[in-house]
């Protein structure tokens, strides 16, 4: 998929206020719009946003199954005026299908979650969206499939594609398990006005000996999900079959997270 366009292009000549944070629905000249993308960390790059206290702030929110589908389709940009800046999370596909998956087991354990295994979930997936092309095409015809198949229980914004909430000039802020927090933070100094800063301790010693401790237990479980993916085809297999069926998030996260987790 190396033909596909970039989806994040963004103009550094924005120009923010000062006002008063606050999270509105219809949008103001100079605000930041934040589409939530489920399974991606969306609630810590909130709440650090909200932390930070920066100008006014648009959610485009999924919690309510998107009732307003343009209003969660990052394609669509409703209510964003082209000098506003646009984030979203993004996250790797086989990391995100395991959070999915525990999600609507153990957050929505009805017909047909209840009592599935992941392969079992994967094939679901792939069986709601068969037809469906690749590439960005694909993306909106997944949304609308798996739409079609969920019941009116069924949240069915934590099965689709992170690409739909992004749009070309959406910059993306890619998931770590550790270092979220901080990435979130390089990003809201560089895109837009805060006024204050996330607090420190004054331990600085002990901040970086806990930080070294996280890092040292993030890579032992990627490295044992590796050997466990080497040693459990079935595990292989289940991360390949995510992504095919997430295959421009695969890509998205390729170009612009290579570096990151896993």
């Amino acid at each position: 998929m190396g033909s596909l366009p970039s989806l994040f292009i963004f103009s550094t000549t924005c120009i923010f206020s000062t006002t008063s944070i606050g999270f509105v629905r219809h949008s103001q000249h100079h605000q930041m719009h934040i589409y939530r993308v489920p399974k991606t960390g969306s609630t810590t790059l909130i709440t650090t946003f909200v932390k930070m206290k920066c100008a006014h702030l648009t959610l485009h929110d999924h919690s309510d199954g998107c009732k307003d589908l343009n209003w969660c389709n990052g394609s669509k940009l409703a209510g964003v005026l082209p000098t506003q800046p646009v984030v979203a999370g993004l996250r790797h596909v086989c990391d995100r299908l395991k959070s999915q998956w525990r999600h609507m087991r153990y957050v929505h354990p009805s017909p047909p979650f209840g009592n599935i295994s992941i392969l079992q979930f994967v094939e679901l997936l792939q069986n709601w969206t068969r037809g469906c092309p690749e590439g960005s095409a694909g993306v909106h015809c997944k949304v609308i499939k798996i739409k079609r198949h969920c019941s009116k229980n069924c949240p069915g914004v934590i099965l689709w594609p992170q690409a739909f909430y992004m749009a070309r000039r959406t910059v993306p802020i890619c998931y770590h398990p550790v270092w979220l927090t901080t990435r979130i933070e390089n990003k809201v100094k560089a895109l837009a006005s805060c006024h204050a800063e996330l607090p420190r301790a004054e331990n600085t010693s002990l901040v970086e000996q806990r930080t070294r401790e996280r890092v040292a237990r993030a890579s032992e479980t990627a490295r044992g999900a590796k050997a466990l993916h080497a040693n459990m085809p079935e595990g292989a297999r289940i991360c390949e079959a995510a992504k095919l069926l997430y295959d421009v998030d695969h890509w998205l996260w390729h170009q612009h997270c290579q570096s990151g987790f896993p």
